[in-house]
């Protein structure tokens, strides 16, 4: 089954999302199982983002368009990755969280809990 991680990103610590990046990978079976969706301002750079998730070999894409709203337009960002996840399961996320624990294991057992599989994941600790 495979997991859509979405979220936008600004001006995030280089060092920080090696270290978020490598997290999903140290905590997640199956690297196939994961693709990591994220939205960039176009004066990002994209280069960085490119060369750490080439490095951990991640499923990605980058989404890289106008700032609009900012913080206001989270929202629509998360909404456009959606619609370009490939996943079974999309977790909307933030640039700034580090996952630990078997969460993938969580997500999965949560899976057709619910008739119309709507839910919000709530890892307290995993």
């Amino acid at each position: 089954m495979l997991v859509s991680v979405v979220f936008p990103s600004r001006r995030v610590n280089e060092e920080h999302f090696r270290r978020m990046i490598s997290n999903f990978c140290s905590s997640c079976s199956d690297r196939n199982e994961l693709e990591i969706l994220i939205k960039l301002d176009p004066d990002e750079n994209i280069w960085k983002y490119v060369g750490i998730l080439d490095e951990y070999k991640m499923n990605y894409k980058l989404l890289v368009y106008d700032r609009l709203g900012g913080y206001n337009d989270v929202h629509l960002f998360n909404n456009d990755l959606a619609h370009l996840s490939s996943g079974k399961l999309i977790w909307t996320f933030c640039d700034d969280l580090i996952v630990t624990g078997d969460w993938m294991k969580a997500a999965k057992e949560s899976l057709n809990v619910f008739d119309d599989n709507t839910y919000i994941l709530y890892f307290p600790e995993v």
